[in-house]
């Protein structure tokens, strides 16, 4: 049962992120939360690691050419930086 739980705020928090970030259109938002929900935790897993790609290839490199070591923002934070606190 506990598993469940984990896995069901897993997919979750996961589509509340995709839902609340501006990089994407409506339709490609409901595909990928529809991905969440068919494929429970490996699609999770896979929109999380997709996520986390787009948010690395949208940063800016710093000056000099170095790049940056900055994590994702925290959850309920868009990589555009507004804050999306319910």
């Amino acid at each position: 049962m506990a598993l469940l739980l984990i896995g069901a705020g897993l997919n979750l928090a996961i589509s509340f992120a995709v839902f609340r970030c501006g990089l994407y259109e409506l339709r490609q938002k409901l595909i990928q939360i529809s991905l969440i929900w068919l494929l429970p935790v490996v699609g999770a897993a896979l929109i999380g690691c997709f996520l986390r790609s787009q948010y690395e290839s949208t940063r800016s490199e710093p000056a000099g050419g170095e790049e940056s070591d900055a994590d994702l923002p925290p959850l309920g934070h868009c990589i555009d930086g507004t804050d999306h606190q319910p």
